[in-house]
């Protein structure tokens, strides 16, 4: 579950909380984390409105279905696990909305397992309930078997202090090479326009490859932004390589 920003701006103050229908597996599971899921996958996306009437207060309730959501983001296709992880990506193209990351970790591609990470644009109007992640207003994909794309992905923040945040993606098994494992972490830079579908993640505009002696870094397993550890106004960006292989065994590593 992820806090989103004011994705409508339809009424101040308010926040959004994405949410899946899913079950969480573990991260180690023979052949992939994602494996042996055939059923599709979807989010429910619930405009969180804090109304300010004289007299009158927001009635919440347990057991309240996931229907009831103002929106809702369905897989392409069985087995694609959406919404494995929802992120904030912050205000990519600062049009004054809050914008969502979807990810598809297992999403097949010519019969790749290559993984998937979609951009919706908050908009004033327009959300609408069942609908599908293609209808996104843009795309990244993995480049290789069991990539695990957007198993990780982070955003909220401006790195380049141009006034658009940005976001990075993660895709810890993703392979340079020869590499068997390194992972990388994908940096986009936020933008007004010119979102396509279907960009391979090392087109992104920084690259941040892991790897080590044994290629098992996983890097872009686990990801941060949104703060400033220097002070100088920018955003910086923390990258877990939980497999770096180092003394003493398996230390992993943390990069700044």
């Amino acid at each position: 579950v992820s806090r989103l920003d004011d994705l409508d701006s339809g009424h101040p103050g308010s926040r959004g909380v994405a949410t899946q229908e899913i079950e969480v597996m573990p991260w180690f599971e023979e052949r992939s984390p994602l494996a042996n899921h055939s059923t599709e996958s979807r989010i429910c996306l619930a405009l969180m409105v804090s109304l300010s009437l004289p007299g009158i207060a927001v009635a919440w309730s347990l057991d309240t279905p996931l229907e009831g959501a103002d929106a809702s983001y369905f897989g392409e296709a069985g087995g694609d696990r959406t919404g494995s992880a929802v992120e904030f990506a912050g205000d990519v193209n600062a049009d004054g909305l809050g914008d969502l990351l979807i990810a598809a970790p297992a999403r097949e591609i010519a019969g790749e397992e290559v993984g998937e990470v979609y951009l919706v644009l908050g908009r004033t109007t327009g959300w609408t309930f069942r609908d599908v992640v293609s209808s996104a207003d843009a795309s990244f994909v993995g480049e290789g078997h069991i990539w695990c794309t957007g198993l990780e992905m982070a955003g909220g923040g401006d790195v380049h202090g141009d006034g658009s945040e940005d976001f990075i993606i993660g895709a810890p098994h993703a392979r340079d090479g020869v590499a068997l494992g390194g992972g990388l972490a994908a940096l986009f830079l936020g933008k007004a326009s010119g979102w396509s579908h279907d960009v391979p993640l090392t087109q992104a505009d920084v690259v941040l490859w892991g790897g080590d002696e044994d290629d098992t870094a996983e890097a872009g397993r686990y990801l941060a932004s949104n703060g400033d550890i220097n002070g100088d106004g920018l955003t910086d960006l923390l990258i877990g390589a939980p497999g770096v292989y180092t003394y003493p065994y398996g230390a992993g590593a943390l990069y700044v």
